[in-house]
């Protein structure tokens, strides 16, 4: 299947690398799992210094 994204006709691969390359602009450089990623380190790591 072909999908249209800015006037282009985008096969299902390319529409990911268009759609990774515009979140990659949203998070200024870093990709959304990583950033969520590191939230999840912060809060698990404000858990554990309450219970020390």
């Amino acid at each position: 299947a072909a999908y249209n994204l800015r006037n282009k006709n985008l096969m299902l691969a390319q529409l990911i690398k268009e759609l990774q390359s515009c979140e990659l602009m949203l998070n200024g450089g870093e990709s959304a799992h990583k950033a969520e990623a590191k939230l999840v380190v912060a809060f698990s790591l404000k858990g554990k210094q309450k219970h020390i």
